[in-house]
């Protein structure tokens, strides 16, 4: 699953295929919140994608003393202005951060509630962003680990604009509190987020 998180993964190879798809919804809490996240300020600054994955501009800064807020540069359709908090903090050698929307009116995220994701900087330009393994999360869903629901959904996509195509999306989000966030998390650091990088952001200057 690759960043942007709005866009489902979807696989047609011919039509009458039936194609998996699934998309980790996030997390009801944050890793870490205002009591517990510690900011990162190599965080703060201007960044872009790397790649064409993604083609706005974020604009990190400080939002109070333990949140960090990333502010889009370009507004949607709609004229509004893509906003989301961040709260950082570090489990081990990992770092991590947990992204919600900004409300409108307030600072406080959406009860849609967070994206709990692993970053790394190779260098003070560099900012990698993986996000958790929805295969795994499910498992651990399925297994008792972890509170959630992992849902699935029969869909449609239409090839050529009328030739029915069915497949499968799951979704999954992550009900428990953040203290079960971090034991999960502090047990499967090494595993539990994907190998491959969901987004790579460079600093503008």
């Amino acid at each position: 699953m690759k960043a942007p998180k709005g866009v489902w993964p979807l696989v047609l190879v011919a039509p009458l295929l039936v194609a998996a798809a699934s998309c980790l919804g996030g997390s009801r809490h944050p890793l870490s919140d205002e009591k517990t996240s510690t900011i990162d300020g190599r965080l703060v600054g201007r960044w872009r994608a790397a790649d064409d994955s993604y083609s706005g501009t974020f604009v990190v800064s400080r939002l109070g003393a333990s949140r960090l807020e990333a502010a889009s540069l370009e507004k949607s359709p709609g004229g509004e202005q893509e906003k989301y908090s961040l709260f950082t903090t570090s489990i081990g050698s990992h770092s991590y951060m947990s992204v919600g929307s900004v409300a409108e009116k307030g600072r406080a995220a959406v009860e849609a509630g967070y994206r709990i994701v692993e970053y790394s900087l190779p260098d003070k330009d560099t900012l990698v962003i993986r996000d958790m393994d929805e295969e795994k999360v499910t498992a651990a869903i399925k297994a008792k680990e972890l509170r959630g629901k992992a849902e699935s959904h029969n869909e449609y996509a239409w090839l050529f604009g009328w030739i029915p195509v069915p497949y499968t999306t799951t979704s999954v989000m992550i009900d428990d509190s953040p203290k079960a966030l971090v034991r999960y998390v502090q047990k499967h650091a090494d595993d539990c987020f994907e190998k491959t990088a969901m987004l790579t952001l460079k600093r503008e200057k």
